[in-house]
């Protein structure tokens, strides 16, 4: 338990704790990313909400200390990209020579000729984080065509729509992708 001053985390507990007292508690999870200072580190902590980990800061990039998935911790729900985020095909595509090297050697997907896209989601399953969340654009295999947002633009956000149902190929795509994960 953590003790807490209004100045150590603003005056936000009593929120929550009152959230929590009507409503039961329930997992919940703090945008915690940019430039975030310590009392937002500790009011999430001392709410017991999850930290938002995204594995496209951070992999390949040993010395980052949030985002890499040697770092990721419980308390935290990791992504591999978020609706902010080109999807990881795209992700992927858009990395220099440099990067792409360093997020293969990290993911293993080099030696055993894995695809990245799947050591990503790999990665994502392996953490240690509370909860794991796969955009459906990735599980789905989707290239840049399946970006959701391209923040400080205006149009052509948010259009992206996963069809319904699923078509036969696309639910066998689904499944094969989870599948392939091996703990």
């Amino acid at each position: 338990s953590l003790a807490l001053t209004d100045t150590d985390a603003g005056y936000g507990l009593p929120l929550f704790q009152a959230v929590d007292a009507a409503l039961g508690a329930a997992v919940a999870i703090a945008e915690d990313l940019g430039q975030i200072d310590e009392a937002v580190h500790t009011l999430r902590k001392a709410t017991g909400m999850l930290g938002t980990r995204v594995l496209h800061f951070g992999v390949g990039l040993p010395d980052e200390d949030t985002h890499n998935p040697s770092v990721i911790t419980a308390d935290a729900a990791v992504y591999t990209g978020t609706h902010d985020n080109d999807t990881t095909l795209g992700w992927w595509q858009s990395l220099d020579d440099a990067r792409r090297s360093a997020v293969a050697d990290e993911l293993g997907v080099k030696a055993c000729k894995k695809p990245v896209l799947q050591g990503m989601i790999d990665a994502t399953l392996r953490c240690p984080a509370t909860l794991a969340i796969l955009p459906m654009q990735d599980v789905l295999g989707l290239g840049r065509g399946g970006r959701m947002n391209l923040p400080g633009t205006v149009g052509g956000n948010w259009s992206w729509r996963m069809r319904a149902p699923l078509t036969d190929d696309d639910a066998r795509v689904w499944k094969a992708r989870l599948a392939e994960f091996d703990r």
